[in-house]
C-alpha cells in the first residue's frame, strides 16, 4: 500500500533494505538539507554567546546539538574535556538539548573536576546562533541516520569532529572539513579537538571548506 520509503542517507536506504527489507525499488533516498540563509557565520553570536555564559571573548567554545539520550552518548564528550582541559586550560564546552541522560552528564562531569567547564544550555530555539558561536562542532553518537547539526555546524564554517558511525561519513570530508573518529574512540575525539584549538589557521581553513 506504500509508495515509497524515504531515507535521508545512502547508508539509511541500504538499512531500510537490508535490516527492515523494504522493496528495494521502493526506497528513495532525499538528503536533508538545512536553511543556509539561517546557518550562516556570525561573529555577533560569538559575542554574544560568550557573554551570557560569563566567559571572555577569546574562550575556545567546543559544542554539540542533541538529544540528551544515550545513544548520543555524551558521556564521551564529557570525558574528552577532561582529557584535553590541562592543555587547553581556557577551554568550555556547550551542550544544547534536553533528555533523560542530563543527570548521569551532570554526574560524570562533577567525578571528573570539569562541571566549571560544561554548559548544559538545555532545549533551545536559536541553535543557529548557538552553534555559529561555537569553535569545534562535536558530535559522539554511537549511531546516526544523517545529522541535521553536522549540516549546521559546517553551513556556520565550523569544523566537525564527530563518531564515524552509519551516513556521518557523507557529511564531513575527513581531513577538509572535520575530523571522523572511530566510535567511543575518547582519545581520537580529545586528540582531534586539541589539534583544532592548537591551530588557527587550520581550524579556520576546515571551516571555509
Amino acid at each position: 500500500m506504500t509508495d515509497a520509503f524515504i531515507a535521508v542517507a545512502n547508508s539509511h536506504g541500504d538499512f531500510l533494505t537490508e535490516f527492515e527489507k523494504f522493496p528495494e525499488h521502493k526506497v528513495r533516498v532525499i538528503r536533508n538539507g538545512i536553511d543556509c540563509s539561517r546557518f550562516a557565520p556570525d561573529s555577533v553570536a560569538r559575542d554574544n554567546l560568550r557573554r551570557e555564559l560569563g566567559l571572555g571573548d577569546a574562550t575556545p567554545l567546543i559544542g554539540i546539538v542533541a538529544a540528551l539520550r544515550s545513544e548520543k552518548n555524551h558521556l564521551m564528550l564529557v570525558d574528552a574535556a577532561a582529557r584535553i582541559i590541562d592543555q587547553h586550560p581556557d577551554a568550555h564546552w556547550v551542550v544544547v538539548g534536553d533528555g533523560p541522560e542530563r543527570t548521569a552528564i551532570e554526574t560524570r562531569a562533577r567525578e571528573l573536576g570539569v562541571s566549571d567547564r560544561i554548559h548544559l544550555l538545555g532545549t533551545r530555539h536559536d541553535t543557529d546562533k548557538l552553534v555559529a558561536a561555537l569553535d569545534v562542532f562535536t558530535l559522539c553518537s554511537l549511531n546516526e541516520a544523517s545529522p541535521v547539526s553536522i549540516l549546521e555546524a559546517l553551513a556556520c564554517e565550523i569544523p566537525v569532529v564527530a563518531t564515524d558511525v552509519v551516513s556521518v561519513s557523507e557529511s564531513i570530508i575527513n581531513g577538509e572539513t572535520g575530523y571522523l573518529i572511530p566510535s567511543r574512540d575518547t582519545h581520537a575525539m580529545s586528540q582531534r579537538i586539541s589539534e583544532l584549538l592548537l591551530d588557527g589557521d587550520l581550524l579556520r581553513a576546515m571551516g571555509q571548506a
